[in-house]
């Protein structure tokens, strides 16, 4: 038998139809996942909302928790679904190695998106402001100062209203 239909035979002797039925249902479970989360992020904040606290959370930390686990909701489910399909052809202890050097990679190369991700946790963490403040933003994307309210959080941007109409897309790590 000749070396070059060696790779042939392989890919002959997969169960095709298998293979995307599979795949099919983890993406059909992560899109499922993404429509619940905004019903999710609800859960998930008043279960927070039990927790021992000296002052109670307002209505608009509320909202702006909700956005923030959302987003994290919705990435987390995409990236499962990503991650079990490619596991269905690549062996466990090599998706190991690779998900490991893609993600140091990844965290050299996109930086500016990770500082935006790491800032949205914080916000998630921390009181700092909440949809429906007055906020001035100084950016450095060459916008200048921006005033306006905010009117709602996600992991990675910030959505802000300035007092003329427009509407800014901020990244967290300039808030």
């Amino acid at each position: 038998m000749p070396f070059t239909s060696m790779p042939l035979q392989l890919f002959q002797s997969i169960d095709w139809s298998n293979l995307l039925l599979q795949i099919a249902i983890f993406f059909a479970i992560a899109w499922i996942i993404r429509w619940l989360a905004n019903t999710l992020s609800k859960l998930f904040v008043s279960i927070y909302q039990l927790s021992p606290r000296r002052r109670q959370i307002t209505h608009e930390r509320r909202n702006t928790l909700r956005g923030l686990f959302a987003s994290i909701i919705r990435f987390t489910a995409v990236a499962a679904a990503v991650i079990a399909s490619v596991s269905l052809f690549i062996k466990a202890e090599t998706l190991i190695w690779v998900i490991g050097l893609f993600s140091a990679a990844f965290g050299f190369g996109a930086r500016p998106i990770i500082s935006d991700i790491m800032a949205g946790l914080a916000f998630m963490s921390e009181d700092n402001f909440a949809v429906g403040d007055k906020v001035e933003v100084f950016s450095n994307m060459g916008l200048g100062g921006i005033q306006g309210v905010i009117e709602s959080v996600h992991l990675r941007t910030t959505f802000v209203r300035s007092t003329t109409g427009e509407l800014y897309l901020i990244p967290n790590s300039e808030m």
